[in-house]
């Protein structure tokens, strides 16, 4: 008779070791590379513009293209994950981004940009709510907030990286560089996970004959040879299986479906609308191209601050009051960002400090929504619960890519861009404190 064994119990006392630290740093690099990679297409926009001759608007159907993609991928590559493995799709959305990132550098015409970018957007799309999911299981409750929220953060820390990079490179190898680095470092991870990533031992728990590829995987996690592979692995949530977005709207779960989603898609709209036309209009405005690319940097500088002081915080206050919080003062900081006089005789680090402010708010909301939108379905609907999120933040975010155009259309400038996104963002701000999902602390303050 095989031995019972409680896998989440063994999750829960094993320690942060090598395998989960192997986890973490293989699923943030991901995310790393995914974060330049979904911002690439603002890096070179300046430039794109003048090379090509074309105008802002030009540019917002290659931008909803990539969101679409993204949207697609983020639903069709999370349930892959569900149903097949997190490891495998991890894998596949980081050759997507590679293959597709490379084609985009060498076109020669928007069409086929938006193209590239949208086969692109499906890998980009994929890589989150699987690598989120992948290490929120290998991590146990004491450490869970942090490891997803380190993980996640990688997507402003690439957008900071490739800010960087680009103000470098952009001006001097022009726009086409920012994409040829964007395909060669996924392209990389994708060769090394095939190696090193394993895949979740909560997935794993739930195939029939996974057994002593369980036992290897949890032998190494616990850090001692403790299972032999006969044993009878029993999950809390391995009850009736069912895969799906489906099965996000049945009773337990629609009412929190419905405030994730609003979350998502109109917090991903603010992060996108920044992303994608804070470079231009700032240069618009009479800042020099470096000065203009920096906003982006100083925009995601602080959402990585955002998101680690924010899963801090979630440890000790829990996910409501955090986020109510976070996005309270996002509003304040993007309307404060609309009332000032942008341009060249505004100091620039009352600018980017504001920028930044802004940055912390708005994407360390969107980072640790992530570990409560995870934590709010079971393992077999976990990516798909996820995904499900990033697809309507996609859909965010391909609003955003006219969003731009309609409020610079109003008249006003920078004033009423920002004012505007402030507007949106107090729909996420509701939204975020109505969700009855929400994270209780996980430390004794």
């Amino acid at each position: 008779m095989s031995t019972k064994i409680d896998l989440e119990q063994v999750i829960e006392s094993a320690p942060f070791g090598r395998v989960a630290w192997l986890v973490l740093v293989l699923t943030t690099l991901t995310l790393i590379f995914d974060g330049f990679d979904i911002q690439a297409i603002a890096f070179a926009a300046p430039s794109l513009f003048k090379e090509w001759g074309i105008h802002k608007a030009d540019l917002s159907g290659v931008l909803a293209w990539g969101l679409g993609g993204m949207a697609f991928g983020a639903l069709v590559v999370g349930e892959i994950g569900d149903r097949y493995g997190r490891r495998g799709a991890t894998i596949i959305a980081l050759a997507v981004i590679a293959v597709a990132t490379f084609f985009a550098a060498r076109a020669t015409g928007l069409q086929a940009l938006a193209l590239w970018r949208c086969i692109a957007g499906i890998g980009l799309g994929g890589a989150l709510p699987n690598a989120a999911a992948l290490i929120l299981e290998f991590a146990n409750q004491r450490t869970r907030n942090l490891a997803v929220a380190v993980t996640v953060v990688g997507v402003p820390v690439g957008g900071m990286l490739g800010a960087a990079v680009a103000a470098q490179m952009v001006p001097v190898y022009g726009w086409r560089s920012i994409f040829v680095v964007g395909a060669v470092l996924p392209a990389l991870l994708a060769v090394s996970a095939l190696f090193w990533l394993p895949e979740s031992p909560r997935f794993l728990a739930m195939q029939s004959g996974a057994g002593p590829r369980l036992a290897r995987l949890m032998n190494r996690v616990v850090g001692a040879v403790r299972f032999t592979g006969s044993e009878a692995w029993l999950l809390a949530d391995s009850g009736t299986i069912k895969h799906g977005v489906r099965e996000l709207f049945r009773p337990e779960y629609f009412y929190n479906t419905v405030m994730i989603w609003l979350v998502f898609l109109t917090n991903v709209l603010t992060v996108y609308s920044f992303f994608n036309w804070t470079p231009a209009l700032l240069a618009g405005a009479g800042l020099a191209l470096g000065a203009a690319l920096k906003g982006s940097l100083y925009f995601n500088l602080g959402g990585v601050i955002g998101a680690m002081g924010g899963a801090w915080c979630m440890n000790r206050w829990g996910s409501r009051l955090v986020l109510g919080v976070l996005g309270a003062v996002g509003v304040l900081s993007v309307f404060a960002l609309g009332q000032a006089p942008i341009g060249p005789a505004l100091s620039l680090w009352l600018l980017f400090g504001l920028i930044g402010v802004a940055g912390a708010c708005i994407s360390g909301l969107q980072v640790n929504m992530y570990t409560v939108c995870a934590s709010a379905y079971p393992t077999h609907l976990r990516a798909t619960g996820v995904g499900a999120g990033l697809a309507n933040a996609r859909f965010g975010g391909i609003l955003s890519a006219y969003t731009g155009t309609f409020l610079m259309g109003l008249g006003g400038g920078l004033s009423t861009f920002f004012t505007g996104l402030s507007a949106v963002l107090v729909l996420t701000w509701v939204a975020a404190l109505l969700m009855r999902c929400h994270l209780p602390p996980s430390v004794r303050r």
